[in-house]
C-alpha cells in the first residue's frame, strides 16, 4: 500500500482519539441535566401559584420570586439542551469520519496501487518490447497518481466537514458557558504560597497572584513594611537583569585660569646692551 498523502495523514490525526462513544456519554449526561432543569422549572411555577392562597403582602411577593426562579430553570434547561444537541452532532460526525477512514483502508476501488518508481530505458535503440514495457509503466504511473489523488480528495473533504461542524459546536459551547477568550494581550499571572504557619487557610501560609512583570500580589494578605516596599517581599518576582548600553560618561571640561600672568621685563636694545647669558649649569658642575 502506498503511503498516505498529507490530506489522509491529517485527517488519520484528528480521528486518533476521537471516541464517538465517550462524546456520546456526555451528551445523554446533558440532556439527563436539562430534564431535571425542566421538572424542577414546572414545580416551581406551580408552587407560584399559590400566591393568592397564602394572600397578604407574602404571598404576592414569593409567588413573584418563585416564577422568577422557574423562568431561570426553564431558560437553563434550554441552554444544557442545546448542549446536548452540540456534543450529539460531535458524536456522529465522528461516527461518520471514522467510518469513512475505514472505507478507505478497505475498498478496493480506494487502494493506491505501489508507486512504479522511474522508468530506466534500455541502452541502445529500443525494440518493440521495450516500447511496451514503456508504455505499461506509463500506464501505472497514470493509475498510481489518479488513485492517490482520489484519495486525498476524499480526505480533504472530510477534514473540512471536521473543521466546519466544529467550528460552529465550539461556538455554541462558548454561547452557553458565557465565559470570553483570554485576551492575548494581557500578561500571564501565576500563583504563589509563601508557605510557612499561621494565616487563615487550610495548611497555613497565604497565596498571592502576581502579574508576569508586577512584584505586588493582587489578592491575599499584605503585612509587609509599607516603609521597605517590596524587598521584603518573599511572593516577589525578581526580574532577571536587563541588557542596557553603558552610561556616556561626558568629560568635566578643565576650567580657564582667570589670573592674568604678568609680561617678561623688555630686553635693553641697542650698543653696550648685555649680552643674553645661558642658564648656569648644575652647582658642582665643571667644563668639559
Amino acid at each position: 500500500m502506498a503511503a498516505p498523502g498529507p490530506q489522509e495523514m491529517r485527517l488519520r490525526s484528528a480521528l486518533t482519539g476521537a471516541d464517538q462513544g465517550v462524546i456520546g456519554d456526555a451528551s445523554t449526561e446533558w440532556w439527563r441535566i436539562g430534564n431535571l432543569l425542566d421538572q424542577i422549572s414546572t414545580a416551581l411555577s406551580r408552587a407560584a401559584d399559590n400566591d393568592e392562597k397564602i394572600g397578604g403582602q407574602t404571598g404576592p411577593a414569593m409567588g413573584e420570586r418563585l416564577r422568577k426562579a422557574g423562568t431561570d430553570m426553564s431558560h437553563m434547561s434550554g441552554l444544557v439542551h442545546r448542549g446536548g444537541e452540540s456534543l450529539d452532532r460531535s458524536s456522529a460526525l465522528i461516527t461518520d469520519a471514522h467510518a469513512a477512514l475505514l472505507r478507505l483502508d478497505t475498498d478496493q476501488a480506494t487502494t493506491v496501487p505501489a508507486d512504479p518508481g522511474t522508468y530506466t530505458p534500455p541502452i541502445g535503440t529500443p525494440t518493440q518490447q521495450d516500447l511496451d514495457a514503456q508504455r505499461a509503466h506509463h500506464g501505472k504511473v497514470v493509475a498510481h497518481q489518479q488513485q492517490l489523488q482520489a484519495r486525498e480528495e476524499a480526505a480533504r473533504t472530510w477534514n473540512d466537514r471536521i473543521d466546519q461542524v466544529y467550528t460552529h459546536e465550539i461556538a455554541v459551547m462558548k454561547s452557553i458557558h458565557g465565559i470570553p477568550d483570554p485576551i492575548k494581550d494581557e500578561p500571564p499571572t501565576m500563583r504563589t504560597s509563601t508557605g510557612g504557619g499561621g494565616g487563615d487557610r487550610p495548611g497555613g501560609g497565604s497565596t498571592a497572584t502576581l502579574t508576569r512583570f508586577g512584584g505586588r500580589p493582587t489578592d491575599g494578605d499584605d503585612d509587609r513594611d509599607p516603609d521597605r516596599g517590596d524587598q521584603d517581599d518573599p511572593t516577589t518576582e525578581v526580574r532577571p537583569p536587563r541588557d542596557e548600553d553603558p552610561p556616556v560618561i561626558t568629560p568635566t571640561p578643565v576650567p580657564t585660569p582667570t589670573t592674568q600672568v604678568p609680561d617678561a621685563p623688555a630686553l635693553p636694545q641697542g650698543p653696550g646692551a648685555p649680552t643674553p647669558q645661558a642658564p648656569a649649569g648644575p652647582v658642582g658642575g665643571g667644563a668639559g
